[in-house]
C-alpha cells in the first residue's frame, strides 16, 4: 500500500517552523507499517513553504524510522483523502494526516489544537490487516 504521511500535527505536535514534541506512538506505528512492506511517502506543507524545514522533517524520520536514509517525500503537498477503509482497500492508498477527514485525533499537550491519535490508528490498522 502507498501511505502518504503528514508531519506537523501527525508525527510531531504543531510547532512549525520548529520541530514539535513527538506525537506518542507515531514512530512505533510508522515503523510497523514500514516493516509490513508499505511504501511510506512524506507528504507535508513544509515542502511547499521551505526546503530547509522540509529537510528537518526528512532528517527526523530518517533518524527515527528510515535509518538507511530512505524516506521518500513529495516536493509539494497533496491534499489528503478522507480516512475511509472501503476506498483505502480499493485504491491501496492511505493518507495519515491531521487534516484528513475521519482521522482519529487527540488534543495536543503543548499547543492548542489536535493531532493524530496513533493509538486508535494502530488499532484500526491491525483490524484492517495493514500489518499482515
Amino acid at each position: 500500500m502507498k501511505i502518504y504521511l503528514d508531519f506537523d500535527g501527525t508525527v510531531v505536535e504543531h510547532a512549525y517552523p520548529k520541530l514539535g514534541e513527538p506525537n506518542p506512538r507515531a514512530i512505533e506505528v510508522i515503523t510497523k507499517l514500514k516493516n509490513a512492506g508499505h511504501e511510506i511517502i512524506l507528504n507535508t506543507y513544509r515542502a511547499n513553504l521551505n526546503k530547509k524545514l522540509l529537510q528537518d522533517a526528512i532528517d527526523y524520520l530518517n533518524e527515527k524510522v528510515f535509518t538507511d536514509g530512505g524516506i521518500k517525500y513529495l516536493d509539494s503537498k497533496r491534499h489528503p483523502h478522507a480516512l475511509d477503509w472501503a476506498a483505502i482497500e480499493e485504491l491501496e492508498v492511505l493518507y495519515i494526516d491531521d487534516i484528513s477527514p475521519n482521522t482519529p485525533m487527540i488534543r495536543q499537550v503543548h499547543v492548542a489544537g489536535g493531532m493524530v491519535d496513533w493509538v486508535e490508528l494502530d488499532y484500526q490498522f491491525l483490524e484492517n490487516g495493514l500489518y499482515f
